[in-house]
C-alpha cells in the first residue's frame, strides 16, 4: 500500500512498501525567514521520532519553508538527500554543510530508486524559458501510484509528456510566496488592495490551470499559506483582504471549473492510495480545524507562544559590524563586472536605504563604467528601484545565513520603483549572486534568441493573430490565456501583453505578436 502524510505546508511523508521518502519536511518552531514565517497550521504531533529514520529525503529547493536546517541536522549523516541539479549550488552547499554525504542531483526526470518499485524522478521549470529559477518539482513512482509533487515549481516543464503519465495524485501550490506588493510604498491603500487581491486570483488560478493541463485523478492544494505572529506582518494573514489564500479556496475553484477530484488535508491526514480509489485518515487533532474560519482563532490562540519566538530570533541577530559599505562593495562588484549580460539588462541605479549601525544610502549602479564605483554612496542619482533595509539583515547576507531572496520573503524590508515595472533581471541577479549560475542563465537566454520562436494562431472577433506560444517569465502557455481588453493574459502569473504591440504591461519583457492579413 501507499499512503502520504501531510506534515503542514509542502511537507509530505510517502511511504510504500515499508520505505518512507520524505519531501520539504519544515518542522522548526522557530517558523522560517528570521521568524517571518510559520507553518498554518503547525503539525499537531511533538514527537517527531517517526520521521527520523527516513530512506530518503527530497529537498525541492533551498527556501527556507522547504529547507529546514533544524529539522535535517537531526537525521543520520548517511541519509539519502534528492534535490535539483540547480545552476547555483547554493542548495547543495546548504546539505553538505550539514554533514549529508549522500546528495544527489537530478534533473530532466532523472530517476533515484529508493527501492526498485520506489522511485523518485526531478524535473527543473526551463523547458520554454530561460533558467531564472531553482524551484523543482517530483514524480514519484509508488508501485503503479504516480504522484506529481509541483510544490512551488512553475509550469515551464513538458506538460504533454506529464500528462501522458496519468498521474494519480498531484500537490500544487496554490497560494502566493511573493513580497509583492505587501513590502511596496508606490501604492496608495486602495491600489495596495486591488493588487493583492490579483495576486491572490493568479495564485488559485495558476494552481487550476497546472491541475487542468495535467489532469491527474486526484488534485490537492498545499504549500501554504504561510502564518505570521510579527506584529508588524499579522495583518498580511488575519486582514480581509489578505492575499493568501487557504486549501479549500482553491480547491473550491478547481471544483466548480473542473471535472477534476479534490481534496484538502490538514496536517497529519494520511491519503491512502487503494485500488482505483483512495481513503484519507484524518488527523483527530484537528478534526474541527477550518483554514478559512479559523485564521484569527488560530494566530490568537499561538500568539504569546510565537512572539515570543520573533522577539528572541530577532534580538539574537548582531547588529552590522563596522565597514558594511567596503564589504558589501566587495560582494557586488566582482558579480557586477563579470556579468554584463545582466548589467547591460538591468541598466539602472539601484538605491539602498540601510538603516541601523553602520548603515547609510548607497547606490548599486549597473551603468558604472570602468574607472567609477559600481556600490558608492549616494550623491544623489537618478534610481529606478529603492530598497530600504536594516543593516543587521544585509550583513546576514553577506555572512551567508541569509540568501538576499530570503530577506526579501521575510517581509522584512520596503521597496519603491519608479516606473512601476518590474524588472526580471534584477531579480533574478539578487536571487542568484552567484557568477556559475548568472553565467549559465545567460547562456540560456542567447540560445534561445537564436532559436525559433514556437507560435499559435489566435482569433479574436473577426482578427487573427501570430502570438509567441510560451510567456518568456516563468514559460506558462499562452495559447490557455484569456483575452482582456485586447491584451492577452499569461495563465502563470496573469501578466499583460499587447496583442499589437507585443510589449508587457507588468515588465520589460515583450512578446512576438503578428496580425495576419485577412484571408
Amino acid at each position: 500500500m501507499t499512503s502520504i502524510e501531510f506534515l503542514g505546508h509542502s511537507g509530505l511523508a510517502v511511504r510504500h512498501g515499508g520505505r518512507l521518502l520524505l519531501c520539504d519536511p519544515w518542522m522548526s518552531s522557530d517558523g522560517a525567514y528570521n521568524a517571518s514565517w510559520f507553518q498554518y497550521p503547525a503539525y499537531p504531533h511533538a514527537d517527531l521520532g517517526p520521521l527520523l529514520s527516513p530512506d530518503a529525503v527530497y529537498v525541492s529547493h533551498e527556501h527556507l519553508d522547504h529547507f529546514d536546517p533544524w529539522f535535517l541536522s537531526q537525521l543520520p549523516k548517511s541519509t539519502p538527500i534528492l534535490t535539483g541539479r540547480f545552476h547555483k549550488k547554493r542548495c547543495l552547499r546548504l546539505l553538505e554543510g550539514l554533514g549529508f554525504d549522500d546528495v544527489t542531483q537530478l534533473a530532466d526526470f532523472d530517476a533515484y530508486s529508493i527501492a526498485p518499485d520506489f522511485v523518485v524522478r526531478i524535473a527543473l521549470p526551463s523547458y520554454n524559458c530561460p533558467p531564472h529559477w531553482f524551484d523543482s518539482c517530483a514524480l514519484i513512482e509508488a508501485g503503479d501510484k504516480k504522484i506529481f509533487n509541483l510544490n512551488d515549481c512553475n509550469h515551464a516543464l513538458p506538460i504533454d509528456e506529464i500528462r501522458s503519465w496519468n498521474v494519480d495524485v498531484l500537490l500544487g501550490q496554490a497560494s502566493p510566496a511573493i513580497w509583492y506588493p505587501l513590502t511596496y510604498t508606490n501604492y496608495t491603500a486602495e491600489q495596495k488592495v486591488k493588487l493583492e487581491r490579483a495576486r491572490r486570483e493568479s495564485a488559485i488560478d495558476s494552481f487550476v490551470a497546472g491541475v487542468t493541463m495535467i489532469r491527474p485523478r486526484l488534485a490537492i492544494p498545499f504549500a501554504g499559506p504561510p502564518c505570521f505572529f510579527d506584529p508588524d506582518l499579522v495583518d498580511h494573514f488575519t486582514g480581509p483582504d489578505s492575499m493568501f489564500p487557504t486549501a479549500p479556496v482553491a480547491a473550491a475553484r478547481l471544483a466548480a471549473e473542473t471535472d477534476i477530484a479534490t481534496e484538502v488535508l490538514k496536517p497529519g491526514d494520511r491519503l491512502h492510495l487503494e485500488g482505483d480509489g483512495w481513503r484519507i485518515e484524518r488527523e483527530p487533532a484537528l478534526a474541527n480545524f477550518d483554514y478559512e474560519r479559523d485564521r484569527r482563532a488560530y494566530v490568537e490562540r499561538h500568539r504569546a507562544k510565537n512572539e515570543a519566538v520573533v522577539r528572541r530570533v530577532l534580538a539574537a541577530i548582531p547588529p552590522a559590524a563596522p565597514g558594511l559599505l567596503d564589504r558589501l562593495r566587495g560582494y557586488l562588484t566582482p558579480l557586477v563586472r563579470r556579468n554584463p549580460f545582466f548589467a547591460t539588462r538591468i541598466d539602472m541605479c539601484v538605491l539602498l536605504d540601510v538603516t541601523g549601525p553602520q548603515g547609510g544610502r548607497w547606490v548599486v549602479d549597473f551603468r558604472a563604467g570602468p574607472d567609477v564605483e559600481v556600490v558608492r554612496e549616494w550623491a544623489g542619482e537618478e534610481w529606478r528601484y529603492r530598497f530600504t533595509f536594516e543593516s543587521r539583515n544585509i550583513e546576514q547576507v553577506l555572512r551567508g545565513e541569509l540568501s538576499w531572496e530570503d530577506l526579501l520573503l521575510s517581509f522584512r524590508f520596503r521597496a519603491h520603483r519608479e516606473p512601476d515595472q518590474y524588472n526580471q533581471h534584477l531579480f533574478t541577479f539578487l536571487k542568484m549572486t552567484d557568477h556559475a549560475a548568472l553565467q549559465a542563465i545567460a547562456q540560456a537566454e542567447l540560445a534561445a534568441a537564436g532559436r525559433t520562436i514556437d507560435t499559435f494562431r489566435l482569433e479574436v472577433g473577426a482578427d487573427v493573430y501570430e502570438v509567441q506560444r510560451f510567456c518568456p517569465h516563468a514559460g506558462s502557455d499562452l495559447a490557455g490565456g484569456e483575452i482582456v481588453g485586447g491584451k492577452i493574459v499569461c495563465p502563470g502569473h496573469r501578466w499583460h501583453f499587447d496583442l499589437e504591440t507585443g510589449a508587457c504591461d507588468e515588465s520589460d519583457y515583450s512578446i512576438v505578436c503578428r496580425k495576419l492579413p485577412p484571408a
